[in-house]
């Protein structure tokens, strides 16, 4: 015979696996094998001594060499936004990788509303980013352009990338000491990256009811255990 806490997680996963499925999920993804960047408005020079400035930050992308395959959800529509992969960052443009960063599990980038299918766009977006307990509110202004078409294919040759970060000082202030802690001295970060980026887009109702769920199942799950 099943224990309360054993019908309860089992409900809680029915209940789950039908949301998941009655829901799309619309997965972009994006593969670089090469591209430039230019970093500046992260340090400034006070009297001969560069130190870390409160922004903005200005971040231009060009030379974008790879493949894209988009599936992006309707245009006015709601979603929760998680991005995953993994990026290898040369920031002194000597043919070595400086840096790598993988993000997993997703981040949880933010609540946004589609623009729907396209390879240009330009606009603004908030986020807020949380680190070792505290908050951090930034807005990104960008302006995007794949030159290419949608949904899938290559990058091409004008593909590009602006976007001006701003925020609180104490966030801008943050990533700028580590920004100014890897510059030679000259206030520029010039450089390449490469990697593979997933951006995955959840219906916002459905995220909220499969965390509540998830709560319910390890509920059910912790009954078990103590239970028998």
């Amino acid at each position: 015979m099943k224990t309360a806490g054993q019908v309860c997680a089992l409900v809680a996963l029915l209940l789950t696996t039908t949301l998941a499925s009655a829901e799309e999920v619309y997965t972009s993804t994006f593969s670089f094998t090469s591209a430039h960047f230019h970093l500046t408005g992260f340090s400034e020079d006070q009297g001969g001594t560069v130190v870390p400035s409160t922004g903005p930050d200005y971040l231009d992308i060009d030379g974008v060499q790879g493949t894209y395959d988009m599936n992006i959800p309707p245009a006015g529509t709601t979603w929760d936004v998680l991005v995953s992969g993994s990026i290898e960052v040369d920031y002194d443009a000597d043919g070595t990788w400086d840096l790598s960063a993988t993000v997993s599990p997703p981040y949880p980038a933010g609540n946004f509303e589609s623009p729907g299918p396209i390879t240009s766009a330009a606009g603004t977006f908030p986020y807020t980013f949380l680190w070792e307990g505290a908050s951090y509110d930034f807005s990104v202004d960008y302006a995007v352009d794949l030159d290419g078409p949608y949904p899938a294919g290559p990058f091409g040759p004008n593909a590009f990338a602006t976007l001006t970060v701003t925020g609180d000082d104490a966030g801008m202030l943050m990533g700028n000491e580590f920004l100014t802690g890897i510059d030679d001295g000259d206030g520029v970060l010039d450089g390449y990256f490469r990697g593979d980026v997933t951006v995955t887009c959840i219906p916002e109702p459905a995220a909220l009811a499969l965390l509540a769920l998830g709560a319910v199942y390890l509920i059910g799950r912790m009954s078990v255990v103590d239970h028998g």
